[in-house]
């Protein structure tokens, strides 16, 4: 099996996605994970940095590539991609602002996904700054897509963000 370039975005295929709207038996729990997580324009090494084993994590996204429920961009699109991400935090956001977004965030989401809402919510709390967690929140809101449905995802990004 071939290594992926740690420095690409990593995206879910298609048949990655209807994988996780099935809950795929055939995909083992810590893989659904890993899934999961993926696609929101995090680089692998992003990826590996959030994950509690990263040689575990390297290895189920190797085999996730290699399965087809993962791609990894190309360095050029990576690029393209991480540049038409910015976002600006609101003026006057302070830490207890975020803190209580955050604490908002997590609940919407223990409401929504249940338990497996977890890996997500650790994410969020990771956030130092607004911004990052608006950027979290984009991803989340594609995880949500994908599990969930488009329009349950933007009624959590914008319940989120109020």
């Amino acid at each position: 099996m071939s290594e992926f370039n740690l420095k690409s975005v990593l995206r879910k295929t298609e048949q990655g996605v209807l994988a996780i709207k099935s809950r795929d038996p055939a995909l083992p729990v810590k893989a659904r994970t890993v899934l999961i997580v993926v696609g929101q324009d995090k680089t692998g090494e992003a990826l590996l940095k959030l994950m509690p084993n990263p040689e575990e994590t390297q290895k189920l996204l190797e085999v996730l590539i290699a399965q087809g429920y993962v791609e990894a961009l190309p360095i050029a699109q990576t690029a393209v991609a991480s540049s038409t991400t910015s976002i600006g935090p609101p003026a006057g956001t302070s830490p207890r602002d975020l803190k209580s977004s955050v604490q908002r965030a997590s609940r919407l989401l223990y409401d929504t996904l249940g338990p497996s809402a977890e890996p997500l919510c650790m994410k969020l709390e990771a956030c130092k700054t607004y911004d990052e967690f608006l950027l979290e929140l984009q991803g989340i809101s594609r995880v949500m897509a994908s599990i969930k449905s488009e329009a349950k995802a933007q009624d959590f990004y914008a319940a989120a963000t109020a």
